[in-house]
């Protein structure tokens, strides 16, 4: 889903993204890629709200052969290639046992919000 909206004296394209936990990783690149392109066509400022069922909070922990070491590589790629920053740095995600980094605010344009 995605709405244009003002912040500020500012607009931007508002999306909500959520990755299966079981998506393939090609198709989770290539269909996070269509979306981030589509929204920078509507805007030139974007926010993202997502689940990406990927931990940002601590991803060394992972072994480098694992499903989620790759999507947090892929992810880390795509926030360079479309300019995003994740704004939150806390867990969003907490149990008995573990802390994760799940749920991710990302904009290009932090200085309006």
């Amino acid at each position: 889903m995605m709405v244009k909206v003002k912040i500020n004296r500012s607009w931007f394209a508002l999306a909500g993204i959520y990755k299966p936990p079981n998506i393939p990783k090609s198709q989770w690149k290539f269909e996070l890629s269509s979306i981030f392109d589509a929204v920078n066509m509507i805007s030139s400022d974007v926010i993202f709200l997502s689940d990406f069922n990927c931990d940002m909070m601590e991803p060394k922990k992972l072994p480098m052969d694992s499903l989620s070491g790759v999507y947090y590589r892929d992810l880390c790629d795509l926030l360079d290639i479309y300019n995003l920053e994740n704004l939150i740095t806390s867990p969003t995600r907490i149990t008995k046992t573990s802390k994760t980094l799940l749920d991710l605010i990302l904009t290009n344009n932090k200085k309006h919000i």
